[in-house]
């Protein structure tokens, strides 16, 4: 990658030499054809550093929308072997965005190709010009036989569910109502419609969805006839329960509704029979369009042109006064899609997309082969459960959201360290700053430095006793850091002591044991109190760490079967590989931005940090994207950038990170040697440990651990938001726990919490608050 400086020197020069217009704009596309003057060829000498140049403000039509651009060119170079192709944003004299294709001759006829697709998100559009050029900086002489670029809006991948509509028929019969809203049933065709006060539909007939595997094949079955069992009251409710049975499932809905005049709707599907499932959804046609969309970041957005909107476990708010319909979470769900035409909710029990995970099955005949899991198997009897509320002519756009973090925190980032290849002095020399510094209160640099918490996990012993040499190229030769040394066993304890987390990064380097993993887990839980755990060496060979969640480990029944001691042993959260092995969305990563897919194209990607897969019940899995690695030390500071934190904080981002600063081998970009050949920190490694936690001072960032920040998400699963007019709204806590520093954002200016204390932080156009909730405890909320 080239130095972003440079970029800068270059914009810089670009204005000493004429650039063409662009060739055409026309039907919200954008051509630009990169010859000098309308010819089909151009001749680049080595004085032309910079030449070809095409300029083009992006419209204001097309600024609000996600833009694709094709670009590609063809050289015939004469002399020299290297040129770019560069595109670029700029917004005034500030530059947004630079991305160069590299030119080079693959055989001895000097023909150079090359092709770019590349996405562009509306938040760096705004206002911007693009600038296409050739750059040319091997002096080369060279004839441009064909360039082109390409400029339109992106269509994103469609990930609805195909249901027919279907219309309201015949006589209905009323449910239940109350002031706000009424319930209908038809007893004929079995369809629940939802209606306003005055008896006209906020909705169509509720539909239910089940997509499934068979082989290659993806089958669908939905219906929207619902049978009645039963109409009933039940400590102040008034519920209906109704089924629907197809050849795979059985399925029951229960409505309900109390004082607070909310439709609350509870799912659960039993299987009849072993299938393989893509998706079971609810899926409900709204009468009025959604006008604004939340997402489980607690981001409100105004709906616009995309045709569907991926929330995960958000919500959203349409219509006006009695016609309003608001959805404020959907936490108990895999994850909500509103598709904008037709208006409709799909309202996800399971889905793939929502809870990615794999399986590498042993065999020594391949390696590094995985198979999908994402759709789970789901076996004769299993039953999946969720539930949300939608609260008819309740809600608008200034109610207080949900934050996934605590302390009024507007993002977070989570380090988790990977125990591979390591040595006792490289620990503390990315802990302490220093490898010759034996305490976390002497700390010079590193992560002990700058307070940043870490969730470390170790390997408990070293039974081959396998070494560092060849991982370190020599460099280290003595054996792998493990707890079974009593020197590095004193250093965790100190880390731990100073808020770090501790876990397993499995028992040892190849497959443990049964007995092992006993020992290794009831170790680490009452040292460290562990409830984490990292997967590691997985691969397909016996031998590869097969007690491994991605590997045998929650496979009931067999030799490397896991699941059990987690339990036992207080391990909840479990890392998943999956999104980096399967790079679903990779495409859409944007500009070195921590975030795949990065947020600024919109809340329209599944992105989940934590997911539930019905094939590891009991755990909260967390996910990362990639692996952070610094070759030089300057990209510390390009990666660090503020504007990419800057980006990390308005979009409400957890970047959960996976890393190997200890690893033996020069090269991470973690720790260094200085003059006296002792190992520090490397200088950009500290400076951005400073700026994230002088980000953590202003109250803006939360530098958590995965079990810290799990738990959190956990406990905001069981807060009941309820609104009760325009301007108030009731929060409940109906976990057997207290929860600390609840956190929510709201465009309002003024907060009040009757007969509580809190605190408050405004931001651009938020007010973010939090404070302390008890164990049942409801507040009501003004603002």
């Amino acid at each position: 990658m080239l130095d972003a400086r440079l970029s800068i020197l270059i914009f810089l020069l670009l204005p000493y030499f004429a650039a063409a217009q662009a060739d055409y704009i026309h039907n919200d596309t954008i051509h630009l054809n990169l010859d000098s003057r309308g010819q089909s060829k151009a001749n680049i000498r080595p004085w032309d550093t910079y030449a070809l140049a095409r300029d083009v403000n992006i419209p204001q039509t097309l600024s609000n929308t996600p833009l694709e651009v094709l670009a590609g060119a063809e050289l015939q170079f004469a002399k020299g072997q290297k040129a770019w192709l560069v595109l670029t944003l700029m917004a005034a004299d500030t530059l947004r965005y630079w991305h160069a294709m590299k030119l080079e001759p693959a055989d001895s006829t000097g023909t150079a190709k090359a092709r770019a697709h590349i996405f562009l998100p509306p938040d760096y559009l705004q206002e911007a010009s693009l600038r296409v050029y050739f750059w040319n900086t091997d002096s080369a002489d060279f004839e441009v036989v064909k360039g082109d670029v390409l400029i339109r809006p992106h269509s994103f991948p469609n990930l609805l569910p195909s249901v027919y509509e279907s219309s309201t028929q015949g006589v209905t019969n009323l449910l239940f109502q109350n002031e706000r809203f009424e319930l209908h049933y038809n007893p004929t065709n079995g369809q629940i419609v939802l209606a306003d006060a005055r008896g006209r539909p906020l909705s169509g007939p509720f539909q239910w969805l089940i997509e499934l595997i068979r082989g290659s094949d993806t089958l669908s079955w939905y219906t929207d006839q619902w049978k009645l069992r039963g109409r009933f009251f039940e400590q102040g409710k008034i519920l209906a329960r109704l089924v629907a049975i197809n050849p795979y499932q059985k399925v029951h809905i229960r409505l309900s509704t109390d004082s607070f005049q909310g439709l609350k709707i509870d799912l659960k599907s039993r299987f009849r029979r072993k299938t393989k499932v893509l998706r079971q959804a609810l899926v409900v046609p709204l009468a009025e369009r959604p006008e604004y969309a939340i997402d489980d970041k607690a981001l409100m957005s105004q709906t616009g042109n995309s045709k569907s909107y991926y929330l995960g476990q958000g919500g959203f708010v349409s219509g006006k006064n009695e016609r309003r319909l608001s959805l404020l979470q959907s936490r108990h769900l895999a994850g909500i899609q509103l598709d904008m035409n037709p208006a409709r909710l799909v309202a996800n029990l399971s889905y793939a997309h929502a809870h990615p995970l794999i399986h590498y099955p042993k065999d020594e005949s391949r390696q590094d082969y995985f198979e999908d899991q994402s759709s789970p198997i789901l076996k004769k009897r299993q039953e999946l459960e969720g539930y949300f509320a939608l609260w008819p002519g309740q809600g608008n756009i200034h109610m207080p959201r949900l934050m996934p973090l605590p302390y009024g925190a507007e993002g977070s980032v989570v380090w988790t360290e990977h125990a591979d290849w390591t040595d006792l002095r490289t620990h503390r020399a990315v802990h302490f700053g220093c490898d010759t510094i034996k305490s976390p209160e002497k700390a010079v640099g590193g992560f002990d430095r700058y307070g940043i918490p870490l969730s470390k996990s170790i390997f408990y012993h070293n039974p081959e006793q396998i070494t560092n040499k060849k991982a370190s190229e020599g460099h280290f030769p003595g054996l792998h850091a493990s707890l079974a040394d009593s020197a590095f066993r004193t250093f965790i304890g100190q880390i731990y002591a100073k808020g770090h987390e501790i876990g397993l990064h499995t028992p040892e380097q190849h497959s443990s044991t049964r007995q092992w993993m006993k020992e290794a887990l009831s170790f680490t839980r009452n040292h460290y109190q562990s409830a984490f755990w990292i997967d590691h060496g997985y691969s397909n060979h016996p031998n590869a760490n097969r007690e491994n969640m991605v590997g045998d480990g929650l496979i009931k029944g067999i030799r490397h079967y896991s699941a059990d001691l987690w339990r036992k042993y207080g391990v909840r959260y479990l890392w998943n590989a999956a999104p980096e092995e399967l790079r679903t969305f990779e495409q859409y990563a944007f500009d070195g931005n921590f975030i795949i897919p990065y947020p600024g194209f919109g809340p329209l990607l599944p992105q989940p940090v934590f997911s539930k897969h019905p094939s590891a019940q009991g755990f909260l899995l967390w996910n990362t994207t990639g692996t952070l690695e610094m070759p030089t030390d300057g990209l510390w500071d390009y990666t660090f950038s503020p504007a990419r934190l800057e980006r990390l904080l308005l979009y409400h981002s957890i970047w959960i990170n996976h890393v190997y600063p200890a690893w033996t081998l020069p090269g991470k970009g973690f720790w260094t040697y200085d003059a006296d050949s002792n190992l520090v920190a490397m200088p950009g490694f500290n400076r951005a440990l400073e700026t994230l936690s002088k980000l953590q001072e202003s109250g803006r960032l939360l530098n958590t651990t995965i079990s810290r920040l799990a738990s959190y998400h956990q406990a905001i699963e069981n807060v009941e938001l309820i609104p009760i007019d325009d301007n108030q709204m009731l929060m409940i806590n109906h976990n057997p726990y207290p929860i600390e520093a609840l956190s929510f954002v709201t465009t309002s200016e003024k907060v009040q919490l009757e007969g509580k204390s809190f605190q408050s932080r405004r931001r651009g156009n938020n007010t973010y608050f939090w404070f302390d909730l008890k164990e049942g405890e409801m507040v009501k909320l003004r603002y």
